[in-house]
């Protein structure tokens, strides 16, 4: 009797199999994002950035044209959509380009506990595949250039974000 139940729970096991492969395998995505063109192709993956001049994005007022400097024949043109105090140790500011259609760069500058400051920030256009982080290490800012997907997420942007709703 006890063999007949060995077996008998082997050949449940047996079965099970199949349906707990199938489990692992994933949840199908229901739409397939098509690969994108790249905005910032022409550029090195990996680049310094002057601290200076990330720095003055944050003097910038609303309206306010910038230009930062990129590569050396290269520049960032644009004009500062909104610049938002989130609290007392987050400002960040919103630049929407001039030179690069429906590309914005989004900056904070964030203040820690100990006075320091931490700037982030990342040039992004929703129709794109690609967008550039700047990140900082030490006293020095890279820009690094990332897939999008890889991210965020995507998800409609409001009409209100700027002139151009089609970004």
């Amino acid at each position: 009797m006890k063999t007949l139940q060995k077996l008998l729970f082997l050949v449940l096991i047996y079965q099970s199999i199949p349906a707990l492969v199938k489990a692992q395998a994933g949840i199908p995505l229901k739409s397939q994002n098509p690969d994108k063109s790249f905005s910032f192709a022409g550029l090195p993956d990996r680049f310094e950035c002057s601290y200076s001049a990330v720095r003055q994005l944050f003097a910038a007022g609303v309206n306010d044209e910038i230009s930062l400097p990129l590569t050396r024949n290269l520049r960032f043109n644009g004009i500062v959509a909104t610049k938002i105090q989130r609290d007392s140790n987050v400002l960040s500011v919103n630049i929407f380009s001039s030179n690069f259609p429906g590309t914005f760069l989004n900056i904070s500058l964030v203040r820690n506990a100990d006075n320091s400051e931490k700037i982030i920030g990342r040039f992004l256009n929703p129709k794109n595949g690609d967008v550039m982080l700047i990140e900082q290490e030490k006293n020095l800012f890279y820009i690094t250039k990332d897939l999008q997907k890889y991210v965020l997420t995507e998800c409609p942007l409001p009409s209100a974000m700027g002139k151009d709703s089609d970004l």
